[in-house]
């Protein structure tokens, strides 16, 4: 035996990773199989999804890794699925686009549990993170109003979630709004959710989160009221609030050591303003709760490489806390790949401090198309210059007396040359080139590549995409809207209302036969109950 022990040279882990480059001969995809961030910037058309996406997710399926994918056009989930089934992948849909299909999620799923757990301090902390998603606190203007908005939301949540009179399928964030508007009313000289939680049989979780709300004056709860309802509206249209009233998984399940791999695709409707919150609220929560796993693993990582492919991730709408985000979630064994149609859409989302963090944190960017002098001029600022030696040889002309040995003089120069051509930046995308992209490492020089199209691989002949007409609705059990955290007749009399008030309740209990069943489909968000004037409210300038 030796003195010395032979050093071991340190190998990336393998895992599947970001695609960089083709081989034709091989018929081989070359990626990045170190946890690295990737940036991938192209025009619609340019083929991020054909040809980035769709081979990158080939190469996390090989290596049984995990991911979530933002799929607005649903092209992922056609082309991906049987193959997924046949690798042994759970395939879950999130469509928010036509949410009878696919699988349901509540987001109130990890407040209710730890509720029924008895971990009260976990509960308060997951409804105030679920609420800080749902009603971001903006950098400018007045936070009064935020988080007053968000103690009326979190109380709720928490007031739900503790309650055993409630039905289960009636805890969800519908019914959070529907509690708010109803018993959020001004009647006399208080109001009903104002008497349910001052009452003395509210948990210690329910009387803390209402502490904002409950300190302000009746007309300040109001503009919170309002501000908070329209926060969460999107969640009480009918077949939203079917697909957010239960879950059928639970994340937490695919990130222990033996679980099976598992495959979500999410749905953005980027065409509906309204909805397209809703994946952005999704993915956070699937990241909080990967990260809370992950806290509970041997070094803080998670046993099986997740990653988080998000094309088109401006139009996304602005994930809160981002960059911050994106600087700690490697050394959790999760890696995000972002597909953008031009780097100045990060300014524009998310600032330009956070945009130029999210730049120095992916490690991996690729360039498929720069359509205009903006765009090759930052793309060769990012690949940098490359030095060139010439040589100048002077001769000269000797006399007829010169003794001299030597008869010429030789200079060298060094001038400055662009990596990447402005040329090859133009032409960059075009059809029939033998390289039509340009990749950069961090602490690499960039290069040209090859990307050709997945169909144009050996991958076509295994890969079996399905269609529209393949999909199951799902049958759903009809949704209990549940707006009555304290009966509202019981709330009226105890707030000393009197009969007077009592008429507006009876009229709205004609339109019910119980208190379980459905509301009136056009429920009038503001009406004559409430005391304030809209003009007088100062609202905050929310970022996009």
């Amino acid at each position: 035996m030796g003195l010395f022990k032979k050093k071991e040279i340190w190998k990336p882990e393998e895992r599947g990773g970001i695609v960089v480059g083709y081989d034709s001969k091989k018929k081989i995809y070359y990626f990045e199989s170190d946890t690295k961030h990737s940036l991938i910037t192209g025009v619609t058309g340019s083929g991020k999804t054909k040809r980035v996406f769709i081979p990158s997710i080939l190469t996390a399926i090989s290596y049984g890794d995990s991911f979530i994918a933002n799929d607005t056009k649903k092209e992922l989930y056609y082309t991906l699925k049987t193959l997924l089934e046949e690798k042994g992948y759970d395939v879950l849909l999130i469509d928010y686009r036509f949410p009878e299909f696919g699988q349901r999620y509540n987001f109130m799923d990890d407040v209710i549990h730890n509720v029924k757990a008895g971990k009260d301090d976990e509960a308060q902390m997951e409804s105030a993170d679920l609420v800080a998603t749902l009603l971001p606190r903006p950098k400018t203007g007045e936070p009064m109003w935020t988080d007053g908005a968000r103690s009326a939301i979190e109380a709720t949540i928490l007031g739900l979630a503790v309650s055993e009179d409630i039905p289960q399928s009636a805890k969800n964030i519908s019914n959070v709004f529907y509690n708010i508007m109803k018993l959020g009313r001004q009647t006399g000289k208080t109001t009903p959710i104002d008497e349910y939680f001052k009452s003395g049989e509210r948990s210690y979780i329910e009387t803390v989160a209402y502490g904002n709300y409950g300190m302000s004056s009746s007309k300040v709860r109001m503009s919170f009221n309002s501000l908070a309802t329209s926060s969460i509206r999107e969640f009480t249209y009918k077949k939203i609030t079917k697909q957010t009233s239960m879950s059928d998984f639970n994340i937490r399940d695919y990130a222990q050591k033996d679980s099976k791999p598992v495959a979500i695709f999410v749905v953005n409707p980027d065409e509906k303003e309204t909805l397209e919150r809703l994946s952005t609220t999704f993915i956070e929560a699937m990241y909080r709760k990967l990260t809370e796993e992950s806290n509970k693993m041997p070094g803080s990582k998670l046993p099986r490489r997740w990653h988080f492919y998000l094309d088109e991730f401006t139009n996304m709408g602005k994930l809160k806390d981002f960059s911050k985000r994106l600087t700690v979630s490697r050394g959790r064994n999760i890696i995000y790949h972002l597909g953008v149609q031009a780097d100045k859409m990060l300014d524009s989302t998310y600032g330009k401090d956070d945009a130029d963090v999210i730049r120095k944190n992916t490690s991996v960017k690729v360039w498929l198309t720069a359509p205009d002098t903006e765009d090759r001029k930052f793309i060769q600022e990012a690949v940098g210059q490359e030095s060139v030696i010439g040589t100048n040889k002077n001769k000269r002309e000797r006399g007829l007396f010169d003794l001299s040995i030597s008869k010429d003089s030789l200079s060298l120069s060094s001038k400055k040359k662009q990596l990447i051509s402005t040329e090859f930046l133009t032409l960059m995308g075009g059809v029939g080139y033998e390289q039509d992209a340009v990749v950069k490492k961090t602490g690499m020089f960039a290069f040209k590549t090859k990307l050709p199209f997945w169909m144009e691989c050996n991958y076509a002949e295994f890969i079996k995409p399905i269609s529209y007409e393949d999909e199951i609705e799902r049958k759903d059990d009809e949704t209990l809207e549940y707006w009555k955290l304290l009966p509202v007749e019981e709330a009226l009399e105890e707030s000393g209302a009197g009969s007077q008030d009592m008429g507006e309740s009876q009229e709205v209990n004609q339109t019910q036969s119980g208190e379980d069943k459905e509301l009136a489909d056009s429920v009038s968000f503001l009406d004559e109950s409430y005391e304030y004037d809209p003009a007088n409210v100062e609202y905050p300038d929310y970022d996009s």
